[in-house]
């Protein structure tokens, strides 16, 4: 039995923990709508978007040469979110991400998505892979210290400094 093509869907999106405003959500969607228009050899139109307090919505319509697609589209907006917890001070931010991800381990989720798709899994890692890389930078810059000056304390003092300058600007820059 042939199976028939999908006519109507709707789609809800809730994006990365990462704030942006719905107009950039909707001008990325409409870019690669583009990419993939010509990727496939199809036509696909976007609506205009329209933007409410909780979700950005539009429609879009895709077809080919024996097929045609109506999509409501649902962006979840969540900023208040990850805008308040983007104002906590990296002091309570940075343990609560460590303990998150403990639990994550814990839970055996991690299992999951590495079970899922490892490449997903490699994408929740980097953030902790990288703050690693820098505690473990910040950690040989101190013991380097702790043996030229020949002092512990001038060593940890120095460890803690450069770990508070890494958390400043490469982590933020390479989004820790």
């Amino acid at each position: 039995m042939r199976e028939l093509p999908i006519k109507k869907r709707l789609v809800f999106q809730l994006g990365g923990y990462d704030p942006k405003p719905p107009e950039a959500v909707y001008s990325r969607f409409v870019r690669e709508m583009r990419r993939f228009e010509t990727t496939w050899k199809v036509t696909a139109r976007a609506a205009e978007a329209e933007v409410t307090p909780d979700a950005a919505h539009w429609t879009v319509v895709a077809s080919g040469p024996n097929w045609r697609t109506e999509t409501a589209y649902r962006a979840v907006r969540w900023d208040d979110v990850i805008n308040d917890s983007a104002r906590r001070s990296d002091w309570c931010r940075v343990p609560a991400g460590l303990l998150a991800f403990a639990d994550f381990f814990v839970s055996g989720a991690f299992w999951g998505y590495l079970r899922a798709n490892w490449r997903y899994a490699g994408f929740f890692l980097y953030p902790y892979v990288l703050l690693s890389a820098l505690g473990a930078l910040a950690l040989i810059g101190g013991a380097a210290i702790a043996r030229f000056a020949g002092s512990a304390l001038v060593g940890m003092v120095v460890a803690a400094a450069l770990s508070i300058a890494l958390l400043q600007w490469p982590a933020r820059r390479l989004f820790i």
